[in-house]
């Protein structure tokens, strides 16, 4: 006598709905441990991006024999290419008189910190007075104070001392840093005396 194995040829729906259920607990419990990986991958990535961009800025100061600057958007602004505390711009200087913002042109586009980093500066940068820059791009009108990292033509900073600052987690909106979290944080420093950039571990 044959066999029926026509019961036993699939699955019934209570087997397929479990499987469902256990195939989105999976994704649910991922999804935010995915987030948080990429969000230190932002940090670290964000502070590789930065020093090589203050790296190329001391260099184009040795090649063009003049002074680079790398400006800061600390603040809050009304300008939708700038954000605050992720964005930065590289600025060089071609005249003599340094207060005038015709004689700073950028050399470049406002670069931006992946999303889920954002710099922290301190008192060891040089501020720039509201005058002093064109804002936001070459021939715009200066409307913010920056902070700043500036190289000389020798490829030293401006500063006199190291300039260290913080690569950190956290999320920015509206010119407001959320979502920190601490302990995810890479240091940048910049040699006082060679201008050499190093991401700190």
């Amino acid at each position: 006598m044959k066999k029926d194995t026509s019961r036993l040829a699939g699955f019934t729906l209570v087997e397929l709905l479990l499987v469902i259920v256990i195939m989105a607990l999976m994704i649910g419990l991922a999804v935010p441990a995915m987030n948080s990986l990429g969000r230190a991958n932002a940090v670290s990535s964000g502070s590789s991006q930065l020093a090589n961009d203050l790296s190329l800025a001391r260099a184009k100061a040795i090649a063009s024999r003049s002074r680079v600057r790398v400006i800061f958007a600390e603040n809050d602004n009304t300008n939708a290419n700038v954000q605050a505390k992720t964005s930065y711009a590289m600025l060089l200087w071609t005249n003599r008189t340094a207060d005038i913002p015709a004689n700073w042109i950028y050399l470049d586009r406002w670069r931006h910190l992946p999303l889920g980093a954002y710099f922290i500066t301190n008192s060891s940068f040089a501020p720039i007075p509201a005058a002093s820059i064109p804002f936001p791009t070459n021939g715009g009108s200066a409307s913010s104070a920056m902070p700043c990292i500036e190289f000389k033509s020798t490829g030293a900073p401006t500063s006199s001392g190291n300039i260290d600052f913080a690569i950190q987690e956290g999320t920015v909106v509206d010119g407001v840093v959320r979502s920190v979290k601490a302990a995810n944080t890479l240091t940048n420093r910049v040699h006082a005396i060679t201008g050499k950039v190093k991401v700190m571990k």
